[in-house]
């Protein structure tokens, strides 16, 4: 099963490495979960700390509408898909998703962290006991890694760098495997 993320803002969405590690450390060690679901989108709508440039004004307007209708959760079982969009408290920068690799601090790794685990839990109610999909497995296993944060930012540079190579070696550049 794969999990991706893609940050959403009013001017569009990206992947990137901060939110790639964030997923590597929550889903590190991950027990086999079944085979309904082959992929997870997670889309957390992120405020900008970059100026609004006034062309784009109406799309801010429509960008903030939207997120008061957040979360929003879809299992797609033909597809073998389920997404997750969510309102984030993570504020967004272009220059976070220029680089390979980008080292947030603790607190917006925290931040990062915590969320995706919350909005993996809100995937719970969309599947039915009979489904081949351990979501309560997964709500648990997200919720115990997301107790289990790096506790200064040595550490954290230390996992994330360990996650990074470990993509490498397997090929996957910004979602996890």
């Amino acid at each position: 099963m794969r999990v991706a993320a893609f940050a959403v803002t009013y001017r569009g969405m990206a992947a990137g490495p901060i939110l790639s590690g964030c997923l590597d450390f929550l889903m590190d060690g991950v027990p086999a979960l079944g085979s309904l679901v082959n992929k997870i989108e997670l889309y957390p709508h992120c405020a900008t700390a970059d100026p609004v440039e006034p062309q784009f004004e109406d799309m801010l307007a429509r960008f903030q509408a939207r997120c008061s209708t957040l979360p929003i959760v879809r299992v797609y079982r033909r597809h073998k898909r389920a997404f997750v969009s969510y309102a984030s408290k993570w504020v967004h920068t272009d220059a976070a998703f220029g680089a390979a690799t980008v080292h947030p601090d603790t607190q917006a790794f925290e931040t990062i962290t915590c969320e995706m685990a919350r909005a993996l839990c809100l995937l719970t109610p969309s599947f039915k006991s009979s489904d081949d999909f351990a979501v309560k497995r997964l709500a648990l296993h997200v919720t115990d890694r997301a107790s289990k944060l790096p506790p200064d930012q040595d550490a954290l540079r230390s996992a994330l760098e360990r996650y990074l190579k470990a993509r490498e070696r397997a090929g996957s550049r910004f979602s996890h495997r």
